[in-house]
């Protein structure tokens, strides 16, 4: 879905919270780790936790 009014507060606020010009969010991990996918280029770094989600953790590793 795009255009939802929530989702969009919601990044209004984060945004500043992080000092950052924008803030992203998204209803699924699916759709968060696509999107990165395609945002990131080679060469860029991704940190996470060291037990994030098997699969999450195999997308990290394959890319």
């Amino acid at each position: 879905r795009s255009g939802n009014p929530t989702r969009n507060s919601l990044e209004e606020c984060l945004a500043p919270l992080e000092k950052a010009k924008y803030a992203l969010a998204f209803a699924s991990g699916s759709a968060a780790l696509t999107t990165m996918s395609y945002l990131l280029k080679s060469g860029d770094h991704i940190l996470t936790v060291d037990d994030v989600y098997g699969g999450t953790n195999r997308f990290f590793r394959n890319c």
